[in-house]
């Protein structure tokens, strides 16, 4: 529509100023004429792409996602038939119970995790889970896993009296609605007792897609 105005008023312009002199009045006026088009196009097309740009991020921060990890339980499993150690006495363990929640209005999709649960500093007896891959997880479905730890007898005795420290590290990777794939790191220390069990988190819920993995949780 500006440039059809624009044609109409070169016409005008062409046919109504006389050409007295050798300066052609008509081409400057339509060049003016031009250039006023063309800077209230671009004014516009600035505000259009201003409010698709703010459309844009309302949306995505609308269709945000985000899972959190909670509940954290422990208890000694009272085994009917236990396996035996060496020595003929029962090998007894110690169940560690936790939810994961898709806090978020939409299902997403577990696409890789994995939670690393380190009991002691020389490896032995350390475990590691590996949620289901591509699990659908809905909103406000607790996703329970529960995790059986082998304890030695002092461990036992330890638990019993008071606290055991376990260290926890893993992560989540996880596509929702908008098809981004996000990542939720996983880590800290587990102070497991039978009256009270709490984490205390080193890295919080981010998921800002950072990879803080240094790759010792890849099972590839």
């Amino acid at each position: 529509m500006l440039k059809s105005l624009a044609t109409l008023a070169v016409m005008f312009c062409a046919t109504q100023i006389p050409a007295k002199t050798g300066f052609d009045w008509a081409t400057m006026l339509a060049n003016y004429l031009l250039v006023g088009v063309g800077i209230v196009g671009i004014c516009v097309a600035v505000k259009t792409l201003g409010k698709i740009e703010r459309q844009t991020i309302l949306q995505e921060i609308a269709y945000t996602q985000w899972i959190v990890v909670k509940n954290w339980r422990t208890e000694m499993m009272n085994e009917m038939k236990p396996m035996l150690r060496g020595d003929g006495s029962p090998i007894q363990r110690m169940r560690i119970r936790l939810e994961i929640v898709n806090e978020s209005q939409f299902p997403l999709t577990l696409t890789d995790s994995v939670l690393a649960f380190n009991v002691r500093s020389d490896g032995n007896g350390n475990v590691r889970f590996y949620p289901p891959e591509n699990f659908r997880l809905f909103p406000s479905v607790p996703y329970h896993i529960d995790v059986p730890i082998v304890l030695n007898k002092d461990e036992v005795v330890i638990f019993e009296r008071g606290i055991i420290p376990v260290s926890i590290e893993g992560h989540f990777v996880y596509r929702g609605v908008l098809k981004k794939t996000e990542r939720y790191h996983l880590q800290g220390m587990l102070w497991c007792g039978q009256s009270e069990t709490t984490f205390d988190a080193e890295i919080p819920n981010r998921p800002d897609g950072a990879d803080l993995d240094d790759g010792s949780l890849n099972p590839n």
